[in-house]
This record gives C-alpha cells, structure tokens and sequence, in this order.
C-alpha cells in the first residue's frame, strides 16, 4: 500500500489535515488496513499518552511520541487505561505491575 498516497488523499478532504493519521490508526486497529506502518499511524491524543504518563514514561506536555510506535499505546489506552477502573487494570493490564496507577500510588489520577 502507498501510505504516502493514502495520507495525501485522505488530507485532501476539507479540514480533515492531522485526522488522517487518526484515520489510519483507527482502521488498522480495527484490522481493516493491518499493514500500515507506525508513520501512517501517528495520531497522538489521549488513548496514546495515557499508559505513558500513568508508567511515569512521560509527563503531561511533553513530547516523547514520535519516538514510539502509536498502535500498542493506543490500544493499551484506549481497552485499559481509558477504562479508569483498578479492578480491570490489576486483571487485565500487562503492566499493572509496575503502575502507579491502580496502586493509587504516584501518578494515580
């Protein structure tokens, strides 16, 4: 697939810019178009920042993403994190052993 062209087409719709890399995140998350690289991805909002802020990984403002693959956060954020709940993060979350989080230690929100 030509990512680059899939960018460029879908930025070419009126006001859509940054949303396409949401697109593309969205779709292969939901293995409609599995092969797309982690640049076609790279939409970063809350569901990517959140399992890094909550493992002290980074603070709020700051900007360590670009250096990360977005789809393994993303969904990490977006089934575990975004959920808000200690019971589900200490039965499901494949790092609750080392946040804070449902410890109500630092960086519990």
């Amino acid at each position: 697939m030509d990512e680059e062209a899939l960018i460029r087409s879908l930025q070419s719709f009126r006001h859509i810019k940054q949303l396409a890399f949401w697109v593309c995140r969205t779709l292969k998350a939901h293995g409609i178009w599995r092969d797309l690289s982690d640049r076609a991805t790279a939409y970063h909002d809350r569901y990517t920042r959140l399992p890094l802020e909550r493992l002290g990984l980074a603070a709020p403002g700051d900007d360590l993403l670009h250096a990360v693959g977005v789809m393994p956060l993303y969904l990490q954020g977006l089934n575990l994190c975004s959920q808000d709940d200690v019971k589900t993060c200490l039965a499901e979350c494949p790092v609750a052993a080392w946040c804070p989080y449902p410890k109500g230690g630092a960086g519990a929100e």
